[in-house]
């Protein structure tokens, strides 16, 4: 599902996440294995991490660039889930103890 396209509401930023290691062959399992479920990724030498970063490397550092990473901002997310379920009829009751629910169709 597209958030934004269903609900009008853009609740993702996008960020890049680049993770680094000294385990070249480590990083390589991972990169191999974040590929084969089709996520955008790049394995990067020490030297594409030392530019990336414009910062010294020492310990023969690899990293896992994925550019589509980012994070949901939650509460948004959840606040905008409740109100659509409130104009299709959903009535949230919050603190009060009930045990006869019915579910409604």
């Amino acid at each position: 599902m597209n958030f934004e396209r269903e609900f009008g509401v853009n609740v993702f930023t996008k960020t890049g996440l680049l993770v680094i290691s000294n385990d070249e062959t480590g990083m390589r399992r991972t990169f191999d294995m974040l590929r084969s479920i089709g996520a955008n990724v790049r394995l990067l030498s020490g030297d594409e991490v030392r530019e990336a970063l414009n910062a010294s490397t020492t310990w023969g550092e690899v990293g896992v660039y994925e550019e589509d990473a980012g994070y949901v901002d939650t509460g948004l997310y959840t606040n905008t889930v409740m109100n659509r379920a409130r104009e299709l009829g959903v009535e949230f009751v919050i603190d009060e103890p009930k045990s006869n629910l019915r579910v409604m169709r």
